[in-house]
Parts: structure tokens; C-alpha cells; sequence
């Protein structure tokens, strides 16, 4: 059994050996394409336009249910009044509702081309405004890991631009919300708006320098990518080379 364990483990070296002088005397595929793959990483790197990102995080705050109180409950009697405040947990409902709306109608085409018009406008930019993967690109609207705060985030070649972008993301956001409120509180509750806010949890900003493209990540990939194409090279090249060599050999045996 030991002889057999030894000799399993010198295998396994000189397998490991001629594993590397394969490479050792391909290493002239492995240095050029590795440095041919570093090359156009890096080239690529910095032809990719810089991208400026702006963001911010905001929480509505809907207290409908208050106004209600001011406006029914002196009209209806005790037990009614009791049981209307207990049933006033349905604020949350309302925010979440109301959340879940202006996440849809802000990534709706309706909202996305009057800020893309806005911008056009503003900035000359070259946006094809009936085309959606144009709109789209103009920013993103999510809810947080907890589904309760809105974000909100522009990526642009302009920094300034970015930043326009969610100014007028977060104007959009209120008006789509007050349209909300309004078809929520009908023509009955004329003043709802009043307990209706915005809060930021982040408030906007951008970032100084450019978040895309990663040019250390891309030249690191491509550096990594063409030293494994290069190896794998070396011991293609080196099977061609001895497959060569045995019709080669044979060829000369028939002879």
C-alpha cells in the first residue's frame, strides 16, 4: 500500500511538473497575450465615457387618517368615534399604497418623457423621445432592502445634468403624489396636502468623481482573462506541436 501511495504522488509532481515547463517553454504565448489582453483593457478603460451618479432616498409621511378625525368626529357618536380611532393604523396602508404607486407611475412612460423633455430642453440632449430604452436610461426608481423609502438615481455623462435629473425627479414624485392624494380624498377633504410631506433619508447629492467606467476592475479582468487564454494557448500550441511531431514520425517510419 505504500509503495502505492508513493508512487501516486510522484505522478501527481511529474504531472505538475510538466504542467509548468509546458508553460515555461510557451511562455512566449502566455507574455504576449497577456500583455496584448492588458492593452486593450486598458485601452478600452479609457475610451469609456466617465459616468456621474446622482441619488437620493426619500420617505413619504401620509397622516390622511388625522384630517379625517378633525373633519368626522364631531359629527358621530361615541362608540363610532372609538371605533374610528382604532381603525387609524390604516395610515400605513395609505404610505404603502401611495408608495408603491409613485414607484410604478415614476418608472411609467408618462413621467419619464416629461423629465427626458425637460432635459432635451434644457441640455440639447441627444435623446430619441419616442424610443423607451432611451427614457429608461434617464434614471431609476426603486424601493429600499426594506421596501419603504423610495430611491431615486441618475447616471450621467454631465454631473450637473445628473443632478438636474433628480431635482426634477423628486418635483414629478410630489405632483404624482398629490394627484394621489387628491383621487384618495376626493372632493370631500380639500386641504389633505397638509398632511402630506416628503422627508429625505438621503438627501440629493452626487458624487465628485465619476462611479463608471471602473477602470482598475476592467484592466484587472483583462489582465487575469489573458493570462488563462494564454496559458490555455501554450497547451494547445504544445499539443499541435507534439501531434505534429508524431505524424511526423510515422510519416518518416513508412519512408
Amino acid at each position: 500500500m505504500e509503495k502505492e501511495k508513493i508512487h501516486s504522488v510522484n505522478y501527481d509532481e511529474v504531472d505538475l511538473y510538466k504542467l509548468i515547463s509546458t508553460i515555461w517553454r510557451r511562455k512566449s504565448i502566455v507574455i504576449i497575450t497577456f500583455f496584448v489582453f492588458i492593452v486593450l483593457g486598458t485601452t478600452i478603460a479609457f475610451l469609456l465615457p466617465n459616468i456621474y451618479q446622482a441619488r437620493a432616498s426619500v420617505h413619504l409621511n401620509v397622516d390622511l387618517w388625522k384630517y379625517y378625525l378633525e373633519e368626522v368626529i364631531s359629527s358621530i357618536s361615541q362608540n363610532e368615534k372609538l371605533s374610528v380611532i382604532v381603525q387609524s393604523d390604516t395610515k400605513s396602508s395609505i404610505t404603502q399604497e401611495l408608495t408603491q404607486f409613485l414607484v410604478s407611475a415614476l418608472n411609467g412612460y408618462e413621467s419619464r418623457l416629461r423629465i427626458a423633455r425637460e432635459l432635451k430642453g434644457k441640455y440639447g440632449l441627444d435623446l430619441n423621445l419616442s424610443d423607451r430604452k432611451d427614457l429608461d436610461r434617464i434614471y431609476t426608481v426603486r424601493l429600499d432592502k426594506n421596501g419603504v423609502n423610495i430611491v431615486l438615481t441618475s447616471e450621467m455623462k454631465d454631473r450637473k445634468i445628473a443632478e438636474t435629473t433628480i431635482k426634477l425627479l423628486i418635483q414629478e414624485l410630489d405632483r404624482r403624489a398629490k394627484e394621489f392624494i387628491y383621487a384618495y380624498c376626493r372632493k370631500a377633504y380639500k386641504v389633505c396636502e397638509e398632511h402630506y410631506s416628503i422627508a429625505f433619508v438621503e438627501e440629493p447629492f452626487s458624487f465628485d468623481k465619476p462611479v463608471k467606467p471602473k477602470r482598475g476592475l476592467i484592466i484587472s479582468a483583462s489582465a487575469i482573462s489573458g493570462l488563462l487564454l494564454g496559458i490555455f494557448l501554450a497547451f494547445l500550441w504544445e499539443g499541435l506541436a507534439r501531434r505534429r511531431d508524431e505524424l511526423k514520425a510515422k510519416s518518416n517510419l513508412s519512408m
